[in-house]
This record gives structure tokens, sequence and C-alpha cells, in this order.
């Protein structure tokens, strides 16, 4: 797999990958009939990076599905899927387009023929992360993304620009996800994952790499816990040629994997390769 995609498919990884095991063990242990997965939930666009505390999640949400603690961070996460008619033969098709990311893109309505017959099931799912600083118990990040009517929406206009340019570098069109991106960082300029999306797309595909080096760097000052953020970051600098400041970030990355995305053996892989071309 070449780097490109490696990074498109990890860029949103810092902490949705978490939740790869949990959507794959909710779709493995599906059978006909009805199945709810969590609690029922409604996004209501009430929380504020750096303002809104832990209080004020559980109190708009109720306790989260799981919580974990990374490092500085504390990951709520709420997860609800509701899967109709959904029998053993359906189980693997779902499985298969579960992303790299956590990001389920279900089709709400989808039929195969079988034994002249159409089996329909309907889906819908609804995820929302709260990433909190564990000192200041201030939220520091969060995302909510949805399963509306067949495709996948985000809690505001840039998330969900983020998620379609998404789907568009999985399909290897960057000519197409780039505007996207673009869009999305218009919306929401202090969307880190925006931003380190928008760059890795750039800087792997060689086009404008300065910019997609500034993107990088405007998403490291946002969230520089991430270690994707400054994984791309380092990447950016190798390929304009600053080896030094390259070795800075990918090592910066590379000590921040265990803590931060330790189940990401792949990307942490691929980094070490990066900074043995540099000298360590």
């Amino acid at each position: 797999m070449d780097h490109a995609l490696w990074g498109i498919y990890l860029v949103l990884g810092r902490m949705v990958l978490l939740l790869l095991g949990v959507l794959a063990s909710l779709v493995l242990g599906g059978c006909a009939g009805d199945g709810y997965e969590g609690r029922a939930f409604t996004y209501r666009g009430d929380l504020r990076i750096g303002q809104s505390t832990r209080e004020d999640v559980i109190r708009s949400y109720g306790q989260p599905t799981r919580t974990e603690v990374r490092g500085r961070l504390e990951v709520m996460t709420y997860l609800y899927q509701y899967t109709n008619d959904m029998g053993p033969e359906d189980t693997l098709d779902a499985l298969s387009i579960l992303p790299m990311v956590g990001i389920a893109v279900f089709v709400l309505q989808s039929g195969r023929e079988r034994s002249d017959e159409v089996v329909q099931s309907e889906r819908e799912y609804r995820h929302l992360s709260v990433i909190l600083d564990r000192g200041g118990n201030r939220v520091r990040d969060f995302f909510y993304n949805a399963l509306v009517d067949g495709q996948m929406q985000g809690h505001n206009q840039a998330e969900t620009l983020l998620l379609n340019g998404i789907s568009l570098a999985q399909m290897h069109k960057p000519e197409k996800a780039i505007p996207i991106l673009e869009q999305s960082v218009a919306a929401d300029p202090r969307n880190h994952r925006a931003l380190n999306a928008l760059g890795k797309v750039m800087i792997d595909q060689g086009v404008n790499v300065p910019r997609g080096v500034e993107m990088a760097k405007r998403a490291v000052e946002l969230f520089p816990e991430s270690p994707y953020n400054n994984g791309t970051l380092g990447l950016g600098y190798w390929k304009m040629g600053h080896r030094e400041s390259a070795r800075t970030y990918l090592r910066r990355a590379i000590s921040l994997f265990p803590v931060y995305a330790p189940e990401d053996g792949a990307t942490l892989a691929h980094d070490r390769t990066i900074l043995s071309w540099l000298g360590g």
C-alpha cells in the first residue's frame, strides 16, 4: 500500500481508531432480526472547545459507552447502532465496508438477491467522541458522525466536508478530494483533523507541498498530542528536504503513538521507516 493511501486511511485515527474493534464486534455479532447496540442519543450542538466541561457533556448525553485515558487526555465515546434484518450472509458484507479509521460508511438500505428474494437492511449509526484535557477538565476536541439518509454527516458543515473529502481520497481521487478538504478548512479553520487531512493529501501527492506543510503546522499547533499531525508535518519537511525538522517531528510522532494510538502499529512502522532513511 502506498504512503498516500496509508495517510488518508489513518488521518482521523488518533482517537477514532479505538472504535474499530467495537464496530467490528457489533457487526460480527449481528443476526437476523432487529438489533440495537448502545443507547440512542441526539447530538445537541452544544459542545464548545475550551469551554464545555466533563460535567456539561454528561449533563447533555449521559454516561458514555466507554471512557479511556490516553496520556493527558480522556476520551468519552458515545456509540449507537441499529440494524434491521441483517442476516449472517450480510455480516461479512457490512464488515467489508468498515474503513480503517472507525468511520462507519454503512448503506442505509442495502438489498441483495437471495433465492429470488431481496433482503433489505436498515442501519442507523451515531458516534460522538469527546476528548477532554484531564488537567483542566475542558473539552479539547470532539466530533460527531451519523448516518443520515444513507450518507455520513458530521456535527457541522466542515466535518461533513471532511468525511466527503476522505471518502474521495480513499477512492484514489485526490484531484476531487483536495477542493473538498479546502472547503472543510475554510468552514472551520480550527478543525485540526481537516487541516491534517488536507496537508497529508497535498504532501503525498506532491501538490503544493509547502502549503501542505503549512496545513500540518497549523494542525500540530491546535492539537500537538496527535501522532498523526506530527507525522504528517515530519513527512512534509522530508519532502521539502528539511531533514532536521523532519527528524524532529517524526521522532515526536513515534514517541506519541504508544500513548495516544498504541493500536496503530502500521503507521508507527511507516514513520519509523522514514526516520531510518533520514539517519534516525
